[in-house]
């Protein structure tokens, strides 16, 4: 059986975070090991959502087996709209683009499930459980006080029609999301 060297899946993996991230700082702080196709992210990165979106774009890799996500937020998640330019070299064209972060389709999945948590009367925001949409994939943060705040969390989550998976990283709970 021929198996893929780990400098070269490391090495796909830093392509694809760099293809997926737009702020060059986060880049050079995100740290990347690996050891029979499982990586290792560990370092920073500004927010919540760029911790989930870089998990989620490594697993995307061919090769990875396993990610554990050891990222740090610096800041608290909020929403942010700024301009870029971008400039091509043949021939020079610059072009200004709006960047939403995270994009409206991910804050309406975060919105929704956060109210469907609500509805459910799992206490939500800082100190509890907060939601983090990339894609159709829902990261459930923050601390519960036990485990079927935890499982009642993802089952919630899991029923809405615009989740398909769910990452349950809650603290003080026994979790089982992959």
């Amino acid at each position: 059986m021929h198996t893929v060297p780990d400098w070269w899946i490391a090495l796909k993996v830093r392509l694809r975070l760099a293809w997926e991230f737009i702020d060059l700082a986060d880049r050079f702080r995100i740290k990347i090991s690996c050891r029979d196709g499982r990586i290792t992210l560990s370092g920073s990165v500004k927010n919540e959502y760029r911790q989930c979106k870089a998990e989620e774009a490594v697993r995307r890799v061919a090769g990875v087996v396993r990610v554990t996500n050891q990222l740090k937020a610096r800041e608290a998640l909020r929403f942010e709209r700024r301009r870029r330019v971008l400039v091509e070299p043949y021939p020079v064209l610059a072009c200004e683009t709006t960047i939403e972060e995270p994009p409206a389709d991910d804050r309406a999945t975060s919105r929704a499930v956060l109210h469907a948590l609500s509805e459910e009367g799992v206490t939500t925001g800082q100190g509890a459980v907060r939601v983090c949409a990339v894609g159709r994939t829902v990261y459930l943060l923050g601390s519960v006080c036990d485990k079927a705040t935890a499982e009642t969390a993802e089952r919630v989550a899991l029923d809405l029609p615009q989740v398909s998976q769910v990452r349950n990283r809650l603290q003080g709970a026994v979790s089982n999301g992959g």
